[in-house]
């Protein structure tokens, strides 16, 4: 098997840097990786002038550069900014205090121990920036730049996806970067907010860690890691847990005779899958999917006439899912198409890794024993949802790829979820309701939120939980100020709230704020500060659920 990851991302200071100056082991390791066919981008807060001071061949070294923690991006010698500059009047403000502050093209950067003073000077002049900290500096960025913002300008450039690739940082501005990538990597010696969100810790700090991931076996498809953001509900069990499978990594088969429910669990899964993100392409020869175009970025083709393959590979060198519904023709126009598409498709994706998903129904056709099609099955890849009711048809190849197979019992109400190496089958699930159209936020802010199970539970301390739960994001912010500190403290030193948020609801952005103000509740000197550093933390959230409900409404 071979890796997923076509793009590898990585921070500077920290990271491939010490003291300013490129690791020559990560500078090895990143080369090797770029002959190797993937692209290797930089995503930095430094101010892109300063950066060059320090590595003037810095450029020649990345295909992109992502600078000043997102705001700007430097390919082939042509820097773009991706966001308005802060406002003058902020500059100047802080340039008469004698703040030493330095200007980028976008953000504006200076000393860490400026913090308060930039916060009382934004409050004062009534400006929309956010004030971003990266270990002992500080950076002043228009609000939602970051550097996942940023890299997925990049990643959109060169034509990849985030769920291809693997980011590696040290410090707190990173932590956007790494939850919104495949794979998240923080170096040994990172923040400890960084090594509690990361899939993967390197075990060697700065360059050496960055090579230690680079020359180790999840590059090479060795190792498949599993990240808890990336999975998609199935059902629940007989205690009402959710049942999940990962989102990414596996080769999923849906099995069962028809009127079984295949269709019903597999566009359930399709549905989870590109709400956490993932595109897909759907090869829908009996009209069974038609309800995802729904969903806004699925687009539907095929419903006037046979698309032209070259066509469907120009629309997936954009980002965004596509069903191809060839229902109301001909078996033999739908073998004609696919004898056309199969071996471009094949081709792209081996390149690209994109689609992040194929989902092909009634798979005993292409997969087939005798079709010549299976040929273009594509195992090392990973990401295939496979739909069959005639299971001894399919080649034997496209059998022994499953990772994991989803058997339908119960017109669309049960199910069994069957992992490869398991001596028996595993028990029965309850299937999750469908999801139609844009219900994500709703999913994640409504007033009836998770089940108490997936809940968060308080505690006082390392012991047992004291009874009170959060099911939603609403009821977390009611709760959180009638808890006490010793509360507080204990659960934003474990970072247990942006875990939360980011594992339940696969709200990655949010986590990331909510992990740097747990941060501060963590550090805050005596209760005061502490209350303070809550309230920060309360309005956040409470402005994420505002705006969710606003994008539903």
């Amino acid at each position: 098997m071979r890796s997923i990851i076509r793009s590898v991302a990585v921070d500077y200071d920290g990271t491939v840097a010490r003291d300013g100056q490129l690791s020559p082991a990560a500078a090895a390791a990143l080369e090797e990786v770029r002959q190797a066919g993937l692209h290797v981008v930089l995503v930095t807060g430094r101010i892109f002038e300063e950066l060059t001071r320090v590595a003037p061949d810095i450029g020649d070294r990345f295909d992109v550069i992502v600078a000043e923690n997102g705001a700007v991006a430097v390919r082939h010698g042509q820097l773009l900014r991706l966001a308005e500059p802060v406002d003058d009047s902020l500059i100047r403000e802080l340039t008469r205090l004698g703040t030493g502050v330095r200007r980028g093209e976008v953000i504006a950067a200076l000393s860490g121990s400026q913090h308060q003073l930039v916060a009382t000077v934004i409050e004062r002049l009534g400006l929309d920036s956010q004030i971003v900290a990266n270990r002992s500096e500080l950076m002043i960025l228009p609000r939602g730049v970051s550097k996942a913002s940023g890299l997925e300008h990049a990643i959109e450039v060169l034509g990849g996806s985030p769920h291809t690739t693997l980011a590696i940082g040290d410090a707190e501005n990173d932590l956007a970067m790494l939850l919104s990538c495949e794979i998240g990597v923080a170096v040994g010696g990172a923040v400890d907010v960084l090594r509690q969100h990361a899939d993967v810790v390197a075990s060697a700090g700065n360059g050496d860690g960055v090579a230690e991931i680079l020359h180790g076996p999840i590059l090479t498809g060795g190792e498949r890691v599993y990240s808890a953001r990336w999975q998609a509900l199935v059902g629940t069990d007989s205690t009402g847990a959710h049942v999940t499978v990962p989102a990414s990594q596996v080769n999923i088969l849906v099995d069962g005779p028809s009127g079984s429910g295949k269709s019903y669990v597999a566009g359930l899964l399709a549905e989870e899958l590109i709400g956490l993100g993932y595109d897909m392409l759907v090869f829908d020869p009996e009209g069974d999917y038609a309800t995802l175009a729904e969903i806004p970025g699925v687009i539907m083709l095929g419903e006037h006439a046979v698309p032209e393959p070259d066509d469907v590979i120009a629309f997936l060198r954009r980002r965004g899912s596509l069903v191809i519904d060839l229902s109301a023709y001909s078996s033999e126009h739908r073998d004609e198409f696919m004898m056309r598409f199969a071996p471009l498709m094949a081709e792209f994706r081996d390149k690209t890794g994109r689609p992040d998903w194929v989902l092909i129904d009634e798979a005993q056709v292409p997969y087939g024993q005798n079709s010549p099609l299976r040929r273009f099955y594509q195992p090392c890849l990973y990401n295939h949802l496979v739909v069959t009711y005639q299971l001894s048809q399919l080649d034997q190849r496209v059998l022994d790829s499953i990772d994991i197979t989803l058997t339908p019992v119960g017109d669309n109400s049960t199910l069994v979820v069957s992992r490869k190496g398991d001596a028996t089958p595993g028990p029965v699930v309850q299937v999750a309701p469908r999801k139609l159209g844009h219900l994500r936020h709703q999913h994640k802010y409504s007033a009836v939120g998770v089940p108490t199970e997936r809940g968060f539970w308080f505690r006082e301390g390392p012991g047992p939980a004291n009874g009170r739960v959060a099911h939603n994001l609403e009821e977390l912010v009611r709760i959180l100020p009638t808890c006490s500190d010793g509360s507080l403290r204990h659960h934003a030193g474990g970072h247990d709230f942006s875990r939360w948020v980011d594992q339940v609801f696969a709200d990655h952005d949010l986590a990331s704020e909510m992990a740097i103000l747990e941060s501060e509740i963590q550090r805050a000197d005596g209760s005061v500060r502490l209350r303070q550093a809550v309230h920060e933390l309360e309005t956040l959230i409470a402005e994420r659920v505002r705006n969710a409900e606003d994008e539903d409404g």
